[in-house]
C-alpha cells in the first residue's frame, strides 16, 4: 500500500506541473488545444489527489488499529499470552481432519437474506474475540471469590463441589453466568480440545451435548482456527419457539505462570475416575510461596455478535416467536507442570456468560449448562480418563 501511495504521489506531482503550465500558457495554447483536454487533465488531477488522501487516511488508521490492539493485548491479564496475530496465521489446531469434515453450510446470501449477516472482516475477528476474553475475564473474577455480589439486585448464586468439579453459577434477571473448575492427571489436552472442536461443528455430536439443539450451520471460515455458525435451539415455553445465535466458534492456543499457592487453593479435588496413587510430595504453603507453574494449552470460545436483524427483527421471526440468545463461553484446558518438583497435572476451566431474554428461561440454562457441561465429560474426557489408567495398571 506504501508503495501505491508513493506512485500516486509522483502521478499527482507531474500533473500539478502539467497543470500550472497549462494554465500559465492558456492565452497562446487554447486555440490550438481542445478545452476537454485542459479539463480532463484537472479532474483527473482532483481524482488522484483524492486517491492519494484516501490511502494515506487507510494507512493511518490501520497503523492506529495495530496500535490499539497492540495495548490490549499487553494489558491482558493472562502472562505471556494468548498472542492472538500469530494464532490466526498458524493451519488448523484443530487437526486437519476438521478441514476435510463435511459440515452443513449456509452461502453468503441465504445467511444475508435469513439472519442479516454479513461476512466478519479479520477486525471484525478480532474485535469478537477480545470481547469474548473481557467478558469471561470478568465472570472469573466476579464467580472465583465470594463477595457481596452474589445476592446484589436479587441475584442468586450458588456454590457446590459434585463429581470433583467446582462449581458456581450466578443468576441475575436474564443473566445466567457460571465458572466449572477441575484437576486431571495424565490426560493429552491437545487430543481432547481437537475432538471437543470437532463435535461442535456438527449437529448430530453436539446434540449429545446439548439435545435441543435443531440447527447448526457454518456460515463461514474466516481461517483454519475461526468459524462463524448459526445455531437454533427449541424452547419449551409457549412464549418463545426457538433461541437463535450466531457466534464465532475459534481456538488458540495459550500459556501462563500461575503462582503455586493459586494453583493450591483453586484445585480442590482430582477427579475421581483418575488413578487413585497419591502425589509423592504435598508442598506446604511456604514451599509453594514464590513458586510460578507453567501452563500450556488452549481455549475454545464461542462469542455470539449482533447481526442486522438480530437488532432489528423481522416480522416473520416475531410471528415464529424466534429470540436471540447471547453467547460467551470459553473451555480452557490447560497442562500445568511445576519446575520444581516436575508434577504435571491437568486443569479444566469451562466458564460462560448468556443471556436467553427471562428470568425463567436464565435459570433454565443455568441446569443445562450444568447437565451439558457433564455430558461432554462423559462423552469427552471419561474414555480418556479411563485409557490412562488402564496404561497405568
Amino acid at each position: 500500500m506504501k508503495e501505491t501511495v508513493a506512485r500516486l504521489e509522483r502521478q499527482y506531482a507531474e500533473l500539478s506541473v502539467t497543470s500550472t503550465a497549462t494554465q500559465s500558457a492558456s492565452s497562446g495554447a487554447i486555440g490550438s488545444r481542445p478545452a476537454t483536454d485542459y479539463a480532463d487533465a484537472v479532474e483527473l488531477s482532483n481524482r488522484l489527489g483524492a486517491e492519494n488522501l484516501y490511502l494515506k487516511a487507510q494507512i493511518q488508521q490501520q497503523a492506529a488499529w495495530k496500535a490499539n490492539l497492540s495495548r490490549v493485548l499487553q494489558s491482558s491479564m493472562e502472562v505471556d499470552g494468548p498472542r492472538w496475530g500469530q494464532q490466526f496465521q498458524q493451519p488448523s489446531l484443530g487437526g486437519e481432519a476438521v478441514l476435510r469434515m463435511q459440515l452443513d453450510q449456509r452461502d453468503q446470501f441465504e445467511a444475508a437474506e435469513e439472519l442479516g449477516f454479513h461476512p466478519l472482516t479479520d477486525l471484525g475477528l478480532t474485535q469478537v474475540i477480545l470481547e469474548n476474553r473481557r467478558t469471561i475475564s470478568r465472570v472469573q473474577s466476579r464467580l472465583l471469590i465470594p463477595s457481596s455480589l452474589d445476592t446484589d439486585d436479587g441475584a442468586h448464586t450458588r456454590r457446590m463441589q459434585a463429581f470433583g468439579w467446582d462449581m458456581v453459577q450466578r443468576v441475575h434477571g436474564n443473566i445466567m453466568e457460571c465458572v466449572f473448575t477441575k484437576t486431571f492427571r495424565g490426560l493429552n489436552v491437545a487430543q481432547l480440545m481437537q475432538k471437543t472442536w470437532a463435535n461442535d461443528m456438527r449437529l448430530g455430536e453436539f446434540k449429545k451435548v446439548k439435545g435441543e439443539t435443531s440447527r447448526l450451520e457454518v456460515l463461514q471460515q474466516v481461517n483454519p482456527n475461526a468459524y462463524v455458525l448459526v445455531r437454533d435451539v427449541m424452547s419449551p415455553t409457549e412464549d418463545i419457539s426457538t433461541f437463535r445465535s450466531v457466534f464465532v466458534r475459534f481456538l488458540i492456543e495459550t500459556s501462563k505462570r500461575i503462582p503455586a499457592s493459586e494453583a493450591t487453593s483453586k484445585s480442590t479435588g482430582i477427579d475421581a475416575s483418575a488413578p487413585l496413587t497419591p502425589p509423592q510430595h504435598t508442598q506446604s504453603d511456604s514451599e509453594t510461596e514464590g513458586v510460578m507453574l507453567e501452563a500450556t494449552g488452549y481455549v475454545l470460545g464461542t462469542q455470539s455478535f449482533d447481526t442486522d436483524f438480530s437488532k432489528n427483527p423481522r416480522e416473520e421471526d416475531l410471528r415464529n416467536k424466534v429470540e436471540w440468545a447471547h453467547l460467551s463461553l470459553s473451555i480452557e484446558f490447560l497442562n500445568v507442570v511445576s519446575p520444581v518438583t516436575g508434577e504435571e497435572y491437568q486443569q479444566l476451566c469451562w466458564s460462560g456468560r448468556t443471556n436467553y431474554c427471562g428470568l425463567e428461561h436464565a435459570q433454565r440454562n443455568a441446569s443445562d449448562m450444568m447437565q451439558g457441561m457433564l455430558r461432554w465429560e462423559l462423552l469427552v474426557i471419561s474414555p480418556a480418563v479411563n485409557l490412562a489408567s488402564l496404561s497405568l495398571e
